[in-house]
């Protein structure tokens, strides 16, 4: 059978020698943050700014210019329902298995376009300022859609080419995304649009945090030289020494799933014990990309000990003066 493998700090080993590969919610604390938390905190940032410029993006596409937006004060309520929760439609594991629904996702993307349509209804109950340009060409776009799904109405063949062009054409809202992208939003973390994003972030994470708590993630060979990287940057700072992998006989991973979130992984939501584990500590990238860090040299993980540190003598002398510790 398949091997698949799993990466971890090496801080970690002991807790899973003793009590196996098992979901966070039924294993004792870890010494070390999981990928999954370490990422969430990494990118927290980033991923509120990528939100809040998504949704700017979003109003531009209905004739509003982002700095008109940032001026304006306009609030609705922000409030999801929190709709199927870390739900998630369970496929077993196969390769080129379809990715399962993550049911929560849906919910909270519904939910959030509600939250938006109700701010663009509030901006034009408020008489917030179309940009003139933009509206124009939104205008242009929708007519010529109309005319093209018009049956009673067909247009002559020699003008499809032409209305075809003016329903995708977005000269304008291009240079707006371009403009948009350029902003530096770091300073308006009180508008609407950026605690909108800071709230729909936060459930997104929460959601897939609750779904990892209770599982085990595992890949295959070629996914995981691929993930490595990664996960040595989320996992150990990207210090290879700090980082062990482990690996299991897909035959012992009992009821493998597809993951939702990636759709390369395998999940289990039972623990796999050591003695089914085997490991390697400190493998550089270069030996996983090249295949090399899979073929021998793997240690039961049953049989792992903390290695004893044992002091420098040349530090250990140096640190004496006389006889009296320095």
């Amino acid at each position: 059978m398949p091997y698949l493998y799993h990466a971890t700090n090496k801080a970690n080993l002991l807790g899973i020698r003793d009590v196996g590969m098992a979901p966070a919610s039924r294993r004792p604390a870890s010494r070390a943050l999981g990928a999954t938390q370490q990422n969430r905190i990494d990118k927290r940032e980033s991923k509120r700014l990528a939100g809040f410029k998504t949704f700017l993006k979003k109003l531009a596409e209905q004739g509003y210019a982002h700095r008109t937006i940032l001026q304006s004060a306009v609030r609705v309520k922000i409030a999801f329902s929190n709709r199927d929760f870390a739900e998630v439609e369970e496929i077993p594991y196969a390769p080129g298995a379809d990715i399962p629904e993550n049911k929560g996702l849906v919910a909270a993307n519904a939910d959030l376009e509600d939250i938006l349509a109700a701010y663009i209804s509030e901006l034009q109950r408020a008489r917030v300022p179309f940009d003139d340009d933009l509206m124009d060409e939104r205008q242009t776009r929708l007519d010529a859609r109309a005319k093209l799904a018009n049956k009673e109405q067909k247009p002559l063949a020699k003008d499809l080419p032409n209305l075809n062009k003016m329903a995708r054409a977005k000269p304008l809202l291009d240079i707006a995304y371009w403009l948009i992208d350029t902003l530096d939003l770091s300073r308006y973390h009180s508008h609407f649009l950026s605690e909108l994003s800071c709230a729909y972030q936060e459930l997104v994470a929460d959601n897939e945090q609750e779904i990892t708590r209770h599982r085990v993630y595992l890949f295959a060979e070629s996914q995981f030289r691929v993930e490595y990287a990664s996960y040595a940057t989320h996992i150990a700072s990207g210090q290879y020494d700090a980082l062990a992998i482990l690996r299991v006989d897909l035959a012992h991973v009992v009821s493998p799933m597809v993951d939702a979130s990636q759709g390369n992984a395998a999940t289990t939501k039972e623990t796999i014990s050591a003695g089914q584990i085997e490991y390697k500590i400190g493998v550089p990238l270069a030996a996983v990309q090249d295949g090399s860090a899979f073929v021998g040299g793997w240690s039961l993980l049953r049989d792992y000990v903390l290695p004893i540190v044992m002091p420098d003598p040349s530090v250990a002398s140096s640190s004496r003066v006389d006889g009296l510790d320095q």
